[in-house]
């Protein structure tokens, strides 16, 4: 996650980071923002983020940015921008959880309520166990060549044909 505040962000791409993020924008103070226009130039795409914002986009493959923010004096305005960041090996693992916690008969609003109510640092330690163990077993899962990973088992698949 990145967190910026009235920030140019030069154009660039993300290729050691991310492969698919999320930036959420939010103004703070009062008054206008003049420019800080956020840009894909490969898409042909400007625009001026104003407060909830979203973008969702391929940061390792399209090149981005954010124009400086002009803020006129006196003015309390200024704009955040939150980067949030898709890692390949973050999906892989919430794809082995799913897939784990599904064979051992747990939901994952379970497992996220688990985590949730987990005040003392004992039971914050067993949550982290048990997504571990999870994890390792959905990769196994995954490795027997059996699963179709990628497919929701909330949805109904059918054949093009």
């Amino acid at each position: 996650m990145s967190l910026t505040k009235n920030l140019k962000v030069p154009l660039h791409t993300d290729i050691n980071d991310a492969h698919w993020t999320l930036v959420i924008w939010m103004h703070g103070g009062v008054g206008p923002i003049l420019n800080g226009w956020f840009g894909i130039p490969a898409l042909g795409l400007r625009f001026l983020p104003t407060t909830m914002t979203v973008a969702v986009f391929n940061a390792a493959a399209l090149t981005h940015g954010t124009t400086e923010c002009s803020i006129p004096v006196g003015i309390s305005a200024c704009r955040f921008g939150s980067s949030h960041f898709l890692r390949m090996p973050d999906l892989a693992n919430l794809v082995c959880l799913r897939l784990g916690a599904q064979s051992s008969g747990i939901n994952l609003q379970e497992l996220k309520e688990m985590a949730a109510n987990a005040r003392l640092k004992s039971a914050k330690d067993e949550v982290s166990a048990l997504r571990a163990e999870l994890i390792a077993a959905g990769k196994a899962e995954m490795l027997d060549g059996s699963v179709e990973a990628w497919k929701d088992p909330a949805v109904e698949w059918r054949a093009w044909s």
